[in-house]
């Protein structure tokens, strides 16, 4: 949010158009409409001048000190004088001070100045304190040759941090902008960005320090809370498109450049508001414009990082006209009307993308872009644009101080442990933990087996997989774009199988992984849905917990542990294809279901759910299933029966163990996609509607037809692809489940 904190401070000086200085024996005090003198001094002297400033003044100039008689004025001139002038505040004497208490604490003071005497230097003293009669700041000004430079002073210690070359006037005079946070400040030249410093020791007071005579000084604005340069359309130009104040888009295909400042490497952020309508819009940086001032993506080349209009987290990139798909992530729960916050590290040529401060994936480009504009791009019209912010800089790695590496390489990379070399090993240090639960995010990074480890137990010095002493379970995703578990004991493995992903799940997302170990019992969830459920007769009893990787660039965020040892359960549980991992609105299509969850997998076949994740479904003890597979196995040539006979055979299977469990079987309907396929379509559905009906707690609904018209011909407007189910097509389903269930 904008705010201008220059109209607060001239009110407290008493500078608006109705009010002057007048004299103070400390501070600027306001006063009334018939003592306006048309300019005032205000000094640093001893001397008290209150006696003239009545209501009958005319004088033409007014005196202020800083004597001892103040205890807290709001804003004091420390040394020297100053005169205020129709807004302007002049120096009048060599080495003068004026400082803003509590002027700046977080947003960007933009100030012009005058320099008449460039023998000396001039310009703003930030995080002024003053504490036992010694002063220290931070003070960013120009030289007598004209130089921007930063100096940090500490009473007689000065210490200069950089010096940067300008192109500026400072005689006819040149705009001071400074944005500050509260441990770094960035400062820009006539609207151009310079330099930035780090500092400690942060207070919002600021000042006007002059080294010579007649410096003046204007305040433009100060505005709270936010980069001026990066958040303000002023500082924009229209490669496409327009946009409005606040930097809310036009219309449809907006695109703006910033001009004040270039990225290069290092963080480039923003909040994006879609305004309730699903568009592709976010970031774009890395843009060389090849000297063209207008234009979308025909001869220019940018990556984009943006909300797409799908719900997807989705990094692009443009080479030349070009459009190329780099990576994508499905956002959970997707809003059109909520704010996303969108950030890009850049390290090189590997980007690291975030969404709502979760790592959504890595990209490697091996042909990166060299450009360093950056701006916004706006599929539709009202998209709103805040919060932008950059951080140029070299991204170093330092090796992760809180890990025991028994083999490898793993540095810390922005609070991200990542292994830098081939077969990594660690564990947490000081973490010990038997039962309870683990929480992380895994990204692979490649295709290599990369995952967690726990219970685990280690010899002293190096390890990795085969020394004595070394045992563990290890869930991990596989070189065959799997989910894995193994067990280690003594440096022996043994494999206990593989799982099946969704459809794009690849090595360079990011994925949710919680274990729970409870005695005996080992439960493993990957991206939110159990993925194994294992349990060992002879558990492994060790305490730690850790990495392991057989390639670089697996990252994994930092662990959060608990004692809880519960699994999860509910009442409902959705499973089957990715007619219901894609279902992202069910909880609101089925009302009735409290206690529901969908742990779909897109891709996945019969075969997949009654082979590898029957025990899993058990491992939730839903009271009700709601099942719904077969068109995965059509469009592979399974035959019908051996279809009919898996799906049979898993509801058989999950009954066994739960006596009480009640399903909805969900035949296969008809779709665009599978045109061609009719006739096992209709096979399927009967032979299921046949083999269910020795099953009372399967309660079979044919939807081979929901989709269709009279005729049975598939209606496309209930598809997003001809393939899936949009909403329409899901709420009818919704209502078949609900009435099967008797609701």
């Amino acid at each position: 949010m904008k705010t201008n904190k220059l109209l607060l401070l001239l009110v407290t000086l008493g500078l608006t158009s109705c009010q002057t200085l007048t004299p103070s024996s400390s501070s600027i005090s306001n006063s009334s409409a018939s003592s306006i003198p048309s300019s005032s001094i205000i000094s640093s002297s001893s001397s008290s001048s209150s006696t003239s400033s009545s209501s009958s003044s005319t004088s033409s100039s007014s005196t202020t000190s800083s004597s001892s008689t103040s205890t807290n004025p709001t804003n004091y001139v420390e040394r020297g004088e100053f005169q205020e002038k129709n807004g302007e505040y002049i120096s009048q004497k060599y080495n003068s001070l004026y400082v803003f208490k509590d002027g700046l604490d977080d947003g960007t003071l933009i100030v012009k100045l005058k320099i008449e005497n460039k023998l000396t230097d001039n310009g703003i003293a930030i995080n002024y304190s003053k504490e036992n009669n010694v002063e220290s700041y931070y003070f960013v000004g120009f030289d007598l040759t004209g130089k921007l430079f930063v100096r940090k002073v500490e009473g007689d210690k000065s210490t200069t941090l950089s010096t940067t070359d300008v192109e500026c006037d400072t005689l006819n005079g040149v705009t001071l902008g400074i944005y500050k946070t509260k441990s770094k400040a960035s400062i820009y030249v006539d609207n151009k960005y310079c330099t930035d410093f780090d500092f400690e020791n942060n207070s919002a007071n600021f000042g006007l320090l002059a080294g010579g005579k007649n410096t003046s000084y204007k305040l433009n604005s100060i505005v709270e809370n936010q980069n001026y340069y990066l958040n303000s359309l002023e500082n924009y130009s229209f490669a496409n498109g327009s946009f409005k104040d606040n930097l809310v888009s036009v219309e449809g295909n907006s695109l703006a450049l910033n001009k004040a400042q270039e990225f290069t490497s290092g963080t480039i952020q923003l909040t994006v508001n879609l305004a309730g309508i699903k568009s592709d819009s976010g970031i774009v940086f890395g843009l060389e414009d090849n000297g063209s001032s207008e234009f979308w993506e025909k001869g220019v080349s940018y990556y984009f990082y943006f909300v797409s209009i799908d719900g997807l987290a989705y990094l692009g990139k443009v080479a030349n006209g070009a459009w190329q798909i780099c990576s994508t992530s499905t956002l959970k729960g997707f809003n059109p009307s909520k704010d996303y916050d969108l950030k890009v590290i850049k390290k090189e040529n590997v980007m690291y993308c975030f969404t709502d401060g979760e790592l959504q994936f890595s990209y490697t480009d091996s042909r990166p872009l060299k450009g360093t504009k950056f701006g916004i791009r706006a599929g539709r019209k009202d998209v709103t644009f805040s919060s932008i912010s950059i951080n140029n800089r070299i991204i170093d790695s330092k090796p992760s101080e809180d890990l025991i590496v028994g083999h490898g390489e793993i540095e810390n990379f922005e609070g991200i442990m990542t292994t830098s070399s081939e077969k990594n090993i660690a564990l947490k240090k000081n973490g010990k933990l038997k039962d309870g639960t683990i929480k992380t995010t895994l990204l692979p990074g490649s295709s290599n087996d990369s995952g967690i480890i726990f219970r685990a137990s280690a010899p002293e010095g190096e390890f990795y997989s085969n020394e004595e002493g070394l045992s563990y379970y290890w869930l991990y995703y596989t070189s065959t774009g799997t989910i894995g578990f193994s067990r280690f004991e003594n440096g022996k493995e043994e494999r206990l199988g593989g799982k099946f992903l969704p459809y794009g799940s690849l090595a360079n997302k990011t994925y949710s992984v919680k274990i729970v170990m409870d005695g005996n019992d080992f439960y493993c969830y990957f991206d939110g849905r159990l993925s194994f459920h294992y349990h060992d007769e002879t558990p492994l009893q060790g305490e730690g917990y850790g990495l392991k990787s057989e390639a670089r660039n697996c990252m994994v965020l930092d662990f959060n542990t608990s004692d809880d040892h519960q699994k999860e359960t509910n009442e409902y549980l959705i499973f089957g294809h990715s007619y219901t991992e894609y279902w992202s609105t069910y909880k609101e299509d089925l009302p009735y279901f409290e206690d529901i969850n969908d742990i779909g997998i897109g891709a996945s076949t019969t075969a997949h759910w009654v082979n590898q994740y029957a025990d899993e479904v058990i491992a939730y003890e839903p009271r009700y299933g709601i099942y719904w597979n077969g068109i995965n196995d059509i469009s592979q040539g399974v035959a019908p029966a051996n279809i009919a006979t898996n799906i049979i055979d898993l509801l058989v299977k999950v009954k066994e163990s739960l006596p009480e469990f009640e399903v909805v079987l969900l035949g296969t309907n008809r779709c665009p996609f599978a045109k061609n396929n009719r006739d096992k379509i209709s096979q399927l559905n009967s032979l299921l509607k046949e083999k269910t009906a020795e099953y009372e707690f399967i309660h079979f609904v044919d939807t081979e037809f929901i989709y269709c018209d009279a005729s049975g011909n598939e209606l496309s407007s209930y598809f997003t692809d001809g393939l899936h189910p949009n909403h329409e097509g899901y709420l009818l389903a919704a209502a078949l489940i609900e009435a099967a269930l008797g609701l």
